[in-house]
């Protein structure tokens, strides 16, 4: 099965007591690299591949996409200041 994961840089009106600044470019393109980097080394995914904020690859059977969210919340979490969630299809 396929899987598209989607992010996004956080924004101004992200802004909140726990994030107070909108991320720089090179610390949001680091954090981008961390979420390649989390996703290659997930054994039951393959062929992963960013372009951007968007990242595409298979998910072996018998995973699905709800092992991969789970994955993917601590990363997201960690992240939290500089990028964000947007959708897992």
């Amino acid at each position: 099965m396929r899987f598209r994961l989607v992010a996004r840089s956080v924004v101004a009106s992200d802004a909140n007591r726990t994030c107070l600044h909108v991320p720089s470019g090179d610390d949001v393109e680091s954090h981008l690299n961390d979420l390649f980097e989390t996703l290659v080394a997930l054994p039951f995914l393959d062929d992963v591949r960013q372009d951007g904020f968007e990242f595409t690859g298979l998910v072996s059977a018998p995973y699905d996409l709800d092992e991969v969210r789970t994955a993917m919340q601590q990363r997201f979490s960690d992240s939290f200041c500089y990028i964000r969630y947007v959708s897992l299809t």
